[in-house]
């Protein structure tokens, strides 16, 4: 189980408690695809953001949790200028999320059960009778109702397969407390995969205009 904690700054900023603060966080919600420190990875502009993001519903208790639609999967190639079965090491995707809230005197405690659904390709074993560890990076941000970050942490989701295991689900719980400076209508929540340029890419170039799509998470 992990957690994220959020607590009031002032009256109008957040922070994040043993994460990153709001001084490395970009301000826009393209600057913080990037998992590198450069600025390497492509951006969402603010005009495409209704595109990129799967929309996903919350009741009255919970804010609306968001997977941005291409980082929602992970995929590890040999050679990503050849992108094939052949040449495939892993893959992961997120493919549920449900949420439950909780309200506490000063905040309101929102639990985040997230599955991860992973699949292993002919290059992730040297041998057939070796297993395969994998880690994957994904974040969680949350954004107030204008739509900027206000604070942002890193998780790992890590998978091991067994010498006989090609595909594992799973399901990690993240504990966060966000603070009532503000209605739990103005915050959303953001997931998806930490990529790098080329991981990025390759998910752009899979995906096929979806306007309307959306993921709807389970709030109980």
């Amino acid at each position: 189980m992990k957690s994220l904690h959020l607590c009031a700054l002032l009256a109008m900023a957040l922070t994040v408690s043993a994460c990153e603060t709001m001084n490395s966080v970009s301000s826009s919600i393209g600057g913080m695809f990037n998992g590198n420190n450069e600025d390497t990875q492509m951006a969402a502009k603010s005009d495409e953001l209704a595109e990129t993001i799967v929309a996903a519903g919350a009741d009255g208790n919970c804010p609306s949790v968001q997977i941005m639609a291409d980082l929602k999967n992970l995929h590890e190639f040999m050679d990503y200028s050849s992108p094939t079965l052949n040449t495939k090491v892993s893959e992961i995707a997120i493919m549920d999320v449900k949420t439950q809230c909780a309200e506490q005197d000063e905040a309101v405690a929102m639990n985040i059960d997230i599955t991860f659904d992973g699949h292993i390709g002919p290059q992730a074993r040297q041998t057939k009778n070796d297993t395969a560890n994998f880690s994957y990076p994904y974040f969680i941000a949350v954004t107030d109702a204008a739509g900027k970050i206000l604070a942002k942490e890193i998780f790992s989701a890590s998978l091991s397969y067994g010498k006989d295991q090609d595909a594992i689900k799973q399901i990690e719980t993240i504990n966060q407390l966000l603070p009532k400076t503000a209605g739990v209508a103005d915050y959303t929540v953001l997931l998806g995969f930490q990529l790098n340029e080329e991981q990025l890419i390759y998910n752009r170039t899979q995906m096929e205009p979806a306007a309307g799509e959306a993921t709807t998470v389970n709030n109980e």
